[in-house]
C-alpha cells in the first residue's frame, strides 16, 4: 500500500509538470501570432552655432510636429503659403518657448525670430538669435514638440562650437534638457543614471538571468553563469563605441539573434541542461547583448561633450554592478522558493514560458526594424524564423513530456517488482 501511494504521488507530480510544459508551449506559439505596428518618427533638425556675442539656432520642424497650430494646407497636403502668415509667428514663438535655451544656468530669450516655409512647403524653418557674453555654458530642452503614439518626435541637434569638433545629439521620447558642454560631474551623473535605467528596464539581460538562475541552487554555479554573462558583455560592449561608424544595423541583427538565444535558454531550463552548456550559451548571449549595450553607449557619448572617456568608464561599471545586484536578488528569491514547498517544476517552467513568450515578441519587433531599415528584404524571413523557434519550443516540451511519462512508468514498474 505504501509503495502504491508513493507511485500515485509521483504520477500526480508528473501530470502537473506535464501540464505546465504544455502551457509553456501554448504561450510560445501564441506569442508568434501577434506583431506590433511599425513606428514612423517625425524628424526635427536643429543646428546650434555659439559665439562670444551671439547664439544662432536654426530649426527645421515638420508640419505634423506642430499639428496643434492648425496650419492651413492645400489639397495636396502642402502648407498654404498665402494664408499661413499669421500662424507662422505663433509657430516661431512656440518653437522658442519649447526649446527653452539656457545660458550659464539661466533662461534667455531670443532677440530675433525669423520663420518661413521650407522649400517643399511641408515643414517650417525657424531661425533664432540670442545675445550672449560667451561661447560656452548653453543648454536646451529637446523633443518638446507634439508626437502621436505611432509617430513620435525625434530631435537631432548639431552643435557647432566656435572651436573644436561638432557635436551631434539625437533625442526621442519625453522632453529632456541637454547641456552641450557639460562638466565631468554632470557627465558621470547622467551616464550612471542612464546605465542604471537601462539595466532595470527589463531588457534581454534580465530575462536571461531569470531563465538561467531559477533552476540553479548552488551559489558557485550561479556565480559562474553570471560571470560568463558579464565577460561576454564586456567583450563586445566597446566595439560599437570604438568603431568609426559604430555597428549600424549589425547591432539590431545581434539583438534579434539574442532574442533567439532567449528561446534556447527557455529550452535549456525545461530539459535541465548541464552547467557547461548553460555557461557556454550564456557567454555567447553576453557577446550579443553586449553589442546592444554598446549601441546605447554610442548614443550616450555625444551627450558627454569633451568628457567621453569618463562616459566610457562609468557606463560599464554601473551596468555590471546593477546586473550583479539583480542576479543576487533572483538567486536569493529562487533559494527562498526552494524552501517554501512550491513544486520545482512549477517555478522553472513558468519562468521558461514567460521568457520564451517575451522572446518571440521581441524577435518580431526587431525583425520589423530590420525590414524597415532594408537589412532584411521581407518580413517572411523573420516570420519563418520566429515560427521555427516556436515549433522548436513545442517539440522540446513534447519530448520532455514523453520522457517524464516514461520515467513515471518505469518508476511504477520498479515499484510493482519490489512489491
Amino acid at each position: 500500500m505504501a509503495g502504491s501511494r508513493v507511485n500515485t504521488g509521483a504520477a500526480l507530480v508528473s501530470v502537473r509538470r506535464a501540464a505546465w510544459i504544455a502551457f509553456a508551449a501554448v504561450l510560445c506559439v501564441c506569442g508568434f501570432s501577434s506583431a506590433h505596428d511599425v513606428i514612423v518618427e517625425q524628424q526635427v533638425d536643429i543646428v546650434i552655432r555659439p559665439s562670444d556675442a551671439h547664439l544662432v539656432v536654426q530649426m527645421h520642424v515638420p508640419a505634423s510636429a506642430v499639428a496643434e497650430a492648425k496650419l492651413p494646407t492645400l489639397a495636396d497636403g502642402t502648407l498654404d503659403e498665402a494664408r499661413i502668415g499669421p500662424a507662422l509667428e505663433i509657430v516661431g514663438a512656440d518653437a522658442a518657448r519649447n526649446l527653452d535655451v539656457w545660458y550659464d544656468r539661466r533662461p534667455i530669450v531670443p532677440s530675433q525670430v525669423t520663420v518661413r516655409l521650407s522649400a517643399d512647403r511641408r515643414a517650417v524653418d525657424v531661425a533664432l538669435s540670442y545675445s550672449t557674453t560667451g561661447a560656452n555654458g548653453f543648454s536646451a530642452r529637446l523633443n518638446a514638440f507634439t508626437g502621436a503614439p505611432l509617430r513620435p518626435v525625434r530631435t537631432t541637434v548639431q552643435y557647432v562650437p566656435a572651436s573644436g569638433s561638432p557635436q551631434t545629439v539625437s533625442v526621442v521620447g519625453p522632453p529632456r534638457r541637454v547641456a552641450f558642454d557639460p562638466t565631468t560631474a554632470d557627465v558621470i551623473s547622467q551616464v550612471a543614471a542612464r546605465g542604471l535605467s537601462v539595466v532595470l528596464s527589463g531588457g534581454d539581460h534580465l530575462l536571461w538571468l531569470l531563465c538561467v538562475l531559477l533552476p540553479i541552487r548552488r551559489a558557485r554555479e550561479a556565480g559562474v553563469v553570471v560571470l560568463a554573462l558579464l565577460a561576454g558583455q564586456l567583450a563586445a560592449m566597446f566595439a560599437p563605441a570604438l568603431l568609426p561608424n559604430g555597428l549600424g544595423s549589425i547591432g539590431t541583427v545581434a539583438s534579434l539573434i539574442a532574442a533567439s538565444a532567449l528561446v534556447m535558454a527557455a529550452l535549456q531550463t525545461i530539459v535541465r541542461a548541464r552547467l557547461p552548456w548553460v555557461v557556454a550559451l550564456t557567454a555567447v548571449f553576453g557577446i550579443l547583448n553586449g553589442c546592444a549595450f554598446g549601441g546605447l553607449l554610442v548614443d550616450i557619448r555625444p551627450f558627454a561633450g569633451s568628457h567621453q572617456a569618463a562616459a566610457l568608464a562609468v557606463f560599464p561599471i554601473v551596468v555590471d554592478v546593477a546586473e550583479l545586484w539583480i542576479a543576487a536578488v533572483i538567486w536569493g528569491t529562487r533559494t527562498w522558493l526552494a524552501t517554501s514547498g512550491l513544486q520545482d517544476g512549477l517555478v522553472t517552467i513558468t519562468a521558461a514560458a514567460f521568457v520564451a513568450h517575451t522572446a518571440v515578441h521581441r524577435m518580431l519587433d526587431r525583425g520589423q526594424l530590420l525590414v524597415q531599415s532594408g537589412v532584411v528584404d521581407s518580413m517572411r524571413v523573420v516570420t519563418w524564423l520566429t515560427l521555427g523557434w516556436a515549433l522548436a519550443m513545442v517539440a522540446v516540451t513534447l519530448a520532455e513530456l514523453f520522457r517524464q511519462r516514461g520515467a513515471a512508468a518505469r518508476a511504477r514498474l520498479s515499484g510493482l517488482q519490489r512489491a
